[in-house]
C-alpha cells in the first residue's frame, strides 16, 4: 500500500499548517517563549525597583520593630540580585558589558542603604517623642545618668543654653555644634553645690551647622529664652564628632564633661519638630522610590531595544 503523503494526511483545509517546517504546535510554542521573555523582562528590570523601596523602608521604619531587621533584608535583597544577575555565559566568553547588570543592581541596593539610613536619621527626632518617656523639672545639675531613656526633657524654670561657651567643630562640609546647659545660678554641673563654681556638665544642646568655631550658638531655639524643652538626640549619642565639639567647648571654658552627657535640640516645640521629621522622612522615601520607578521604566525600555 502506498504511503500517503502529508498533503493527504492532513487534508486540504489543513495544507499551510501541515507544509513542511511549518509544526502545529510552533504557534503557541512561540507564545509562551514571548511570554517568558516579557517576564523575565519585567523581572530585570522592576527586581531592583521593589528590592530598592523594601531596603529604604525597612532602614527607615523597620528599626521601630527590630533593629537588625533592615541589614537583614539587605543581605538577602543583596543575595536575591546576585543570583538574578550573575552572568551565566561561559568564563571565557564573558564581556563587560555582561556585568553591567550586576553592577546597577548592586548599585542600586547600596544607594537603598545610603538614602535609608539618611531617612532613619532624619525620624529619629519622631521616634524620642513618640517612644520614649517625658520627663520634666530636669535641673542641668542632675545626673546625666538618670535621662538616658527620656524622650523629651522639659527644664526646671531659669535653665538656659549658654550660646556664648559653645564650639564648633567642623569636619566640612558639616559644622558640629555644642554648648552647655546651666540652671538659673549659673550651675551647669552635676554637682549639688551651685555656690561653687561648677566644673562638671550633664546637659549639651547640639545642632549642625548653628554656630561658630567659638560662640554664636542659635542651633534650634536656644536663643529664646523662654524655651525649657528639648528632644534627647538618642541617635547622636556616641557620636564622636558631637563628642569632640563638647570636649573642645569643656576644654575651652574649664568645664569638664559628665559621666554620662546627654545631648539634646534645645526646641520650643518637640511635638512639632516631631511631626516634622515623620513628614520629611515619608517625603525622602517617596521621592526616592518615585526616581527609582523612573529609572526602571527606562532600564526596560533599553533592554527591549537590546
Amino acid at each position: 500500500m502506498k504511503p500517503r503523503s502529508l498533503e493527504e494526511e492532513c487534508g486540504v483545509a489543513r495544507r499551510v499548517s501541515c507544509a513542511p517546517g511549518n509544526d502545529p504546535f510552533s504557534v503557541p510554542r512561540a507564545i509562551d517563549s514571548r511570554r517568558q521573555a516579557q517576564f523575565e523582562l519585567l523581572f530585570a528590570a522592576f527586581l531592583p525597583f521593589f528590592l530598592f523601596i523594601l531596603i529604604i523602608t525597612a532602614f527607615t521604619y523597620g528599626q521601630l520593630l527590630w533593629w537588625p531587621l533592615p541589614w537583614l533584608i539587605a543581605l538577602l535583597s543583596v543575595d536575591l540580585l546576585l543570583t538574578g544577575n550573575w552572568p551565566t555565559k561561559p568564563q571565557d566568553e564573558l564581556g563587560a558589558r555582561d556585568w553591567i547588570p550586576l553592577f546597577l543592581a548592586l548599585s542600586v541596593a547600596g544607594a537603598a542603604v545610603f538614602i535609608g539610613l539618611w531617612s532613619g536619621q532624619v525620624l529619629q527626632p519622631w521616634i524620642a517623642v513618640e517612644k520614649f518617656p517625658e520627663r520634666a523639672d530636669v535641673e542641668p545639675t542632675d545626673k546625666g545618668a538618670a535621662y538616658l531613656d527620656a524622650g523629651i526633657l522639659h527644664f526646671a524654670e531659669g535653665s538656659q543654653v549658654d550660646v556664648d561657651s559653645s564650639v564648633g567643630f567642623e569636619v566640612w562640609p558639616i559644622v558640629y555644634c555644642a554648648a552647655p546647659i546651666f540652671d538659673a545660678q549659673g550651675s551647669t554641673s552635676d554637682s549639688t553645690d551651685v555656690t561653687v563654681t561648677p566644673t562638671k556638665v550633664a546637659f549639651w544642646a547640639i545642632g549642625h551647622n548653628c554656630c561658630d568655631s567659638r560662640g554664636g550658638f542659635h542651633c534650634g531655639d536656644s536663643t529664646d529664652l523662654s524655651v525649657r524643652s528639648a528632644i534627647h538626640a538618642m541617635h547622636q549619642q556616641g557620636d564622636q564628632r558631637f563628642e569632640l565639639a563638647i570636649k573642645k567647648a569643656a576644654a575651652d571654658n574649664e568645664l569638664v564633661v559628665g559621666d554620662h552627657p546627654i545631648m539634646v535640640f534645645w526646641e520650643k516645640d518637640p511635638a512639632g519638630v516631631a511631626e516634622k521629621a515623620l513628614m520629611y522622612s515619608a517625603i525622602i522615601v517617596g521621592s526616592a522610590s518615585l526616581v527609582a520607578l523612573i529609572l526602571s521604566a527606562i532600564m526596560m525600555t533599553v533592554l527591549k531595544r537590546a
